[in-house]
């Protein structure tokens, strides 16, 4: 009796407490047809769903688990059906062993036959956006006659016409183990739900064809969507798109320690309606190669991760610790697109409360991070390598706060401009603690950044380390100031400035910890409440190691460890 009242009083207490257990459901590949997806068998009337359309169909609760059997493919949307409830949230993970499970967002081409002159054609109802041939992204072409090299395709009136191998004489169907043309739009989509969790899972392939569109979509009035450890790639668009509509609100968004590898388009997007989008965490991302395709719209290649809130909503968003490589590069370090486009971090008229901090972007083929019209952006604690244009720049802003920022091997390492005529401004901004050096130009103010009055006026640059004096290592406004004390004349900032070199433990390694007896050890400005710092012995995106500053703020993204002075 005293036993079976303990039960009692546990299953009481854990009641009161809130804990539940929710359901198991489990979808493999292998599983005959008919289950009802309750148990991890392969036959039987509870073995496992074997397709998504089961999972689509089916209704869930909180704290019930959806889970997909590693090293299995499906070629199915996931459509998710059910809402969970805060603190209760419905998962769709992985379970088994092997590779993650893939939803694949391209259909599988067999029974091509010869349309002549090494043309190969097959019946394709869908317009593919993108096409693979045994895992390599293809080259669209204009017309039938522009198909004359292996990988070059055509899509018109429900038919495909591919190239026939490397000479035109081969059949796709045996040269080649699969010809993949995309097919679905939204692989995985996430529409008016709340509380939703997706772990673990391998997105691929999809056929996103508009700028509005990612192979994860979230929209509608969805709060509590957590995108963890998957492996979403080869998207023709957007990776990875986050919407509110006008009357809808998307809040408590969390993407987090997902590898993004090649979108036609930005990996992640966030915005671009004009609904309420709030509370978005983008964290511990490894994202490379984003804007891999030459898309003509406009937006559709801007970044590896891009914000728009077209001024009037979005806000709170937090973007920090992701490695961001290579945007609007392949994999030599060839441009493939140019113009505006193509930045590491672009944060577009965001309303409010944006955070970018942490972070490692190298090689974008624009600016590794921008700030445009984004009033009160917080920038801190990033390292930016090798942009041909800006490591960090602000346009357009009031009251941006740019400090401890590590800025390298860029064009122009910090960049601060307006654009006054347009009706914007660039007013207050300060830029503190940065180390930017080894750029071409190591500050650039200019269209206001560098205070002519009216709408360019009150920024501030002190206490940065701009490496030691060179000719035009610094551009401001219409001056080219070749010293220091150049530069303090004509720029009328505080004399505080570290003018000599850094001292990094190895740039050209991209090691951007500071040496024993570097100037810039203790040198920062203290800034009410923001004492946090990178430490050595950070990797991105899976490691990266914060603390507090020690005696005195050092310049820089990083912090001297204060025991190594001690």
């Amino acid at each position: 009796m005293k036993k079976l009242t303990s039960i009692l009083s546990i299953l009481i207490i854990l009641a009161v407490s809130g804990v539940a257990w929710g359901a198991t459901y489990y979808v493999d590949c292998n599983a005959d047809p008919g289950g009802d997806g309750t148990t991890q068998a392969t036959t039987g009337a509870n073995c496992a769903w074997d397709a998504i359309a089961d999972v689509n169909g089916a209704s869930f609760s909180g704290d019930d688990n959806v889970l997909f059997n590693k090293d299995c493919t499906w070629r199915e949307q996931l459509t998710v059906p059910s809402s969970g409830t805060s603190g209760h949230p419905i998962t769709f993970g992985a379970y088994g062993s092997g590779d993650k499970p893939i939803i694949n967002g391209s259909t599988v081409m067999s029974g091509f036959e010869t349309a002549g002159s090494g043309v190969w054609q097959i019946a394709c109802t869908t317009e593919p956006h993108i096409v693979f041939f045994d895992g390599i992204v293809g080259t669209k072409v204009g017309s039938t006659g522009a198909v004359d090299a292996e990988y070059k395709w055509f899509w018109n009136s429900n038919v495909l016409y591919v190239y026939g191998g490397d000479d035109g004489t081969k059949d796709p169907d045996t040269y080649y183990t699969e010809v993949e043309a995309g097919s679905l739009v939204h692989p995985v989509g996430i529409y008016d739900k709340n509380y939703v969790t997706i772990n673990g899972i391998h997105v691929t392939k999809s056929n996103n064809d508009t700028f509005v569109s990612g192979a994860v979509h979230i929209a509608g009035d969805s709060v509590g969507i957590q995108i963890l450890n998957c492996t979403i790639d080869y998207s023709y668009m957007h990776n990875i798109f986050v919407i509110a509509n006008p009357d809808e609100t998307v809040s408590e968004i969390l993407i987090q320690g997902n590898t993004l590898v090649f979108s036609g388009g930005t990996s992640i997007y966030i915005g671009n309606g004009t609904g309420d989008l709030s509370n978005v965490t983008i964290s511990k991302n490894d994202i490379e190669y984003a804007c891999q395709l030459q898309i003509e719209a406009a937006h559709d290649t801007d970044g590896a991760i891009k914000l728009w809130g077209d001024k009037t909503y979005l806000t709170d968003i937090t973007v920090e610790k992701n490695y961001i490589y290579r945007t609007g590069r392949d994999s030599t370090g060839t441009a493939i697109i140019s113009g505006p486009r193509g930045v590491g971090i672009w944060v577009d008229e965001v309303l409010s409360g944006t955070i970018v901090r942490y972070n490692k972007i190298v090689d974008s083929v624009n600016s590794n991070i921008r700030v445009e019209r984004s009033d009160g952006t917080k920038l801190y604690g990033n390292i930016s390598t090798g942009s041909p244009e800006s490591g960090l720049g602000v346009a357009d802003c009031d009251d941006v706060l740019s400090y401890n920022n590590t800025l390298y091997g860029n064009a122009q390492g910090i960049k601060s401009d307006g654009e006054a005529a347009g009706g914007w401004s660039q007013t207050g901004n300060i830029f503190k603690n940065n180390i930017s050096t080894g750029n071409t130009i190591n500050l650039k103010a200019v269209r206001g950044g560098e205070n002519p009055g009216g709408a360019g006026a009150g920024n501030i640059y002190e206490s940065n380390c701009f490496g030691a004096e060179a000719a035009d290592f610094i551009t401001w406004g219409a001056a080219t100031p070749d010293t220091y004390d150049a530069f303090i004349t004509v720029s009328s900032q505080t004399d505080n400035n570290i003018e000599a070199d850094p001292l990094f433990t190895n740039a050209a390694g991209g090691d951007f910890t500071l040496l024993p007896g570097s100037p810039a050890i203790g040198r920062g400005q203290d800034i009410a409440g923001y004492g946090t710092k990178l430490l050595p012995g950070s990797t991105w995106p899976d490691d990266v190691r914060t603390g507090p500053c020690g005696n005195g703020c050092d310049i820089g993204a990083y912090e001297f460890p204060q025991w190594m002075i001690d």
